[in-house]
């Protein structure tokens, strides 16, 4: 290859100045969102729901036209939808992405719970054989994601799930007291979601332009459910 991975996955993708910062949803958030919807949800929804939050912040703080699509980048999991399943021991990734794409306005003008729900179905339709399909389809025709596919023109990437189990592990230096990331793989539009310490919450590392992020610190119904 002429060009290095570094530079092959960043080809044209135009830098900004973004900020990365740290939100807590906490459990008095989920208490707050079952108030508002008058019932409880499965652990799934609640947690398409909080990747929703973000989403529909961020369109709102950089006023996308209504008729606009937006896109959100989602990371599946596919070791239990194999068969046969691999290992919990497996130690490398098994993934597959997928985009949910809506209108601005359709986003925005409708309760939580519609977009969470089409988060949720291409979730659950992406059994055994929609996976083997979308693994075939790569090596057939192979894609190197890149910064300007996941991160550019109204897309926001959401990776790494709060269902990781990792305040358990203990190397000798005791109880984690947080989880955070590094520099890797970040641009305007990078979500990671992270266990919190409380049981039943989640740390969210924002990466966004600092104009989006400036104006999410100032979004009532987004600041509603975390805490800075």
């Amino acid at each position: 290859m002429e060009a290095t991975t570094q530079d092959a996955t960043n080809a044209g993708y135009e830098k900004g100045i973004c900020t990365k910062n740290y939100l807590h949803d906490g459990v008095e958030s989920l208490q707050r969102r079952n108030e508002h919807t008058n019932k409880v949800r499965s652990k799934d929804i609640i947690e398409d729901e909080r990747r929703l939050h973000e989403y529909r912040s961020v369109t709102r703080c950089n006023c996308v036209n209504a008729n606009e699509e937006v896109t959100l980048n989602i990371i599946v999991g596919t070791r239990t939808r194999l068969n046969p399943p691999l290992p919990q021991e497996y130690w490398g990734n098994a993934v597959i992405l997928k985009s949910i794409k809506v209108k601005a306005g359709e986003l925005l003008e409708n309760q939580l719970g519609f977009s969470a729900l089409q988060i949720n179905k291409v979730v659950v339709s992406q059994n055994y054989e929609e996976v083997i399909d979308s693994y075939k389809g790569w090596v057939e025709k192979p894609v190197m994601f890149s910064k300007k596919l996941l991160l550019m023109a109204n897309k926001l990437s959401i990776s790494s799930s709060p269902k990781f189990s990792v305040y358990s592990c203990d190397f000798g230096w005791g109880k984690p007291v947080g989880v955070r990331s590094g520099m890797a793989n970040k641009g305007d539009g990078k979500v990671t979601l992270f266990p919190g310490v409380e049981e039943g919450s989640v740390d969210i590392e924002v990466c966004l332009l600092t104009s989006t992020l400036l104006a999410m610190e100032n979004d009532e119904e987004f600041m509603e459910f975390v805490t800075v």
